[in-house]
């Protein structure tokens, strides 16, 4: 049976090289196809896109008065009537705009078919989602509708060359939030490009498969048994880490000073070095190759899961070298002996951000990361609302305290303190009100410390809710996507 039933569909082929297509004249009859039917040339994609600044009232007739000729389209088996003069209105430089005031014989050339009973130039896209457009040309505005996804109106949009500045008031900063979700996460959590990008540099082959084999876990059996022990190593060595603090698996050593005193230092057992370097063994290589393999080395660098990649190794050659090497270096080269014990703390304290590695293995983690961005206006506004209360409360309290003998309010930094630990509802006990009128203003700062920490809660809440459903679509598309990519160079 014929697509449009009996009725002739009248065309040209859409593919040049076609025996059909060089025939001098005449209706083309295909199988599965009305006599006559052929198929009209698809659009080029350098034709321009709508925006706002372009908008203008169609050209005038001879008699003064713009046309108002009605434009037959079937999208998908649908009808939809609509007049020249407000496709002209509404979207003049769109394909529905040039497609109006082209004649006949363009018309049918450009669409997919003409259907001669209705005389509808036929359009083979999804009917249900030109819907939306088609609600836009009789109000002006675009609206989400509930059982269309928002990228495939967006994939409907970009084929009409209707641009994104006519969304209603009501839908645009749902839509507005939808675009800055997915261009954060690309640019968060991206570290190398598609398959797609390999093309066009050195050993293209051999760096795509090492790019699935790192990035993918799900291409093959390799690949998630990197992924594996890329998860048991950061275990073990947070796990190691953790145990070795422990004074039984501790051994005590005397250390000599410049200043000629000794010094008792706790160091870990020898299994834990081991196992320390041949994690960071691991995480070096596995970060090697991943920066070999990218496309895009400054944005590789520059990507938050890669930031803390190498903040874990970092701290294990620079230990290495001022262990070994700060014993070479004389007093005045490297300072005083306490400004490098402060300094081997803290690169000591910068390896437990290793455990930040699991993210790349985590969508909760993920989606607690994207939370964290997406919530700053919320967590600024927390900020503020929190310091105002500090400084007023510790103010108040100081001044209602500060004549008490022995009190512990001597100042209004420390008080600030105290504010901060009431109003956090932590309550170390080291400060504490002795007078009523102290007590009271403690009750205060209890009572407005929850309301507080209370507001932006729900709205936090809400977007963690939301990223993390984004989090397991993204993954989805991305690894679908993926595979399509991989099958075409397989």
């Amino acid at each position: 049976m014929s697509l449009f039933g009996n009725a002739p569909v009248r065309g040209r082929s859409r593919n040049p090289g076609h025996p059909e297509r060089r025939r001098s004249g005449g209706d083309v009859h295909r199988p599965g196809m009305a006599p006559g039917v052929t198929m009209g040339r698809r659009r080029s994609s350098d034709e321009g896109i709508l925006s706002v600044s372009s908008l203008s009232f169609c050209s005038t007739s001879q008699n003064g008065r713009p046309p108002d000729k009605h434009l037959l389209l079937n999208v998908g088996g649908r009808g939809f009537r609509v007049r020249c003069s407000t496709i002209q209105y509404r979207c003049p430089t769109s394909v529905l705009g040039r497609f109006a005031r082209m004649s006949h014989a363009d018309r049918v050339a450009y669409c997919d078919g003409f259907i001669d009973a209705t005389g509808e130039y036929y359009f083979e896209r999804a009917g249900r989602v030109f819907e939306p457009i088609y609600d836009f040309l009789t109000t002006g505005h675009f609206h989400n509708a509930g059982d269309i996804c928002r990228e495939r109106l967006s994939l409907e949009l970009a084929y009409w060359k209707i641009g994104k500045d006519f969304f209603a008031p009501c839908c645009m900063n749902e839509e507005e939030n939808e675009y800055e979700f997915t261009d954060a996460k690309s640019s968060a959590y991206s570290s190398v490009g598609y398959c797609d990008e390999f093309d066009s540099v050195c050993c293209s082959n051999v760096r795509r498969k090492l790019w699935r084999f790192t990035e993918d876990p799900g291409s093959s059996l390799p690949a998630k048994v990197f992924a594996l022990i890329s998860i048991v190593m950061v275990i073990l060595s947070v796990s190691s880490m953790i145990i070795g603090s422990l004074p039984e698996f501790q051994t005590f050593i005397n250390v000599s000073r410049e200043d000629h005193t000794v010094v008792v230092e706790a160091r870990p057992i020898a299994v834990f070095d081991y196992i320390e370097m041949i994690c960071i063994v691991w995480f070096t290589i596995e970060y090697i190759l991943r920066f070999a393999v990218c496309t895009e080395k400054w944005k590789f660098l520059r990507t938050p899961l890669n930031l803390i990649d190498i903040s874990t190794i970092v701290p294990f050659y620079l230990e290495l070298v001022l262990n070994y090497g700060g014993s070479e270096m004389s007093v005045n080269t490297i300072g005083e002996v306490k400004t490098l014990a402060m300094v081997m703390r803290v690169v000591r304290v910068m390896r437990v951000t290793r455990i930040f590695k699991l993210a790349r293995y985590s969508s909760g983690l993920k989606s607690f990361g994207m939370t964290v961005r997406t919530s700053l206006p919320e967590l600024s506004m927390l900020t503020l609302f929190l310091l105002t209360a500090i400084i007023f409360f510790a103010t108040l309290i100081y001044f209602a305290e500060r004549d008490e003998p022995n009190t512990t309010f001597k100042s209004i930094p420390d008080s600030c303190w105290w504010a901060v630990v009431t109003m956090t509802t932590v309550g170390y006990g080291d400060y504490c009100p002795k007078t009523v009128l102290g007590k009271m203003i403690a009750s205060c700062a209890s009572i407005s410390g929850v309301l507080v920490l209370a507001f932006p809660i729900t709205m936090i809440v809400e977007n963690f809710s939301k990223n993390y459903g984004a989090e397991e679509k993204h993954d989805f598309k991305v690894v679908q996507r993926r595979r399509r990519m991989a099958k075409a160079y397989t």
